[in-house]
């Protein structure tokens, strides 16, 4: 029953943030990853991306974003079984292409480019 209602929420979530979502770099389907997780990623304005993901109990994620050369910029661990809504705020990075990265352990299993155009201000 909880994992029906949270699917629920996680369908219900996606279909209104994306309804909403207007940006040039598209949205991404919905990933279904090996170990069950759902997640998807989409940049919904020039300086903020947005990750949503469902994860089951048990299952430790980290959400980690990098820099065009490599270097980590952020890094968040997902521990609790539920639907999370993560948001990238890149207006404080310099211009450039960054990667969104969903990891298991050593193991990649989504990840996407996003683009930051400088700061806003």
């Amino acid at each position: 029953m909880k994992t029906q209602i949270l699917t629920f929420v996680f369908s219900v979530t996606f279909a209104l943030t994306t309804s909403f979502a207007t940006n040039n770099t598209g949205i991404d389907s919905i990933g279904n990853v090996k170990s069950g997780i759902e997640c998807v990623i989409f940049q919904n304005t020039d300086n903020l991306a947005t990750l949503i993901i469902d994860k089951p109990y048990g299952e430790k994620i980290a959400v980690k974003l990098y820099s065009e050369s490599g270097v980590l910029m952020s890094y968040k661990n997902l521990k609790r079984h539920d639907t999370v809504r993560i948001r990238f705020d890149l207006s404080n990075l310099p211009k450039g292409n960054y990667t969104i990265k969903v990891v298991k352990a050593d193991e990649e299993l989504y990840t996407k480019q996003v683009t930051a155009t400088g700061n806003s201000l």
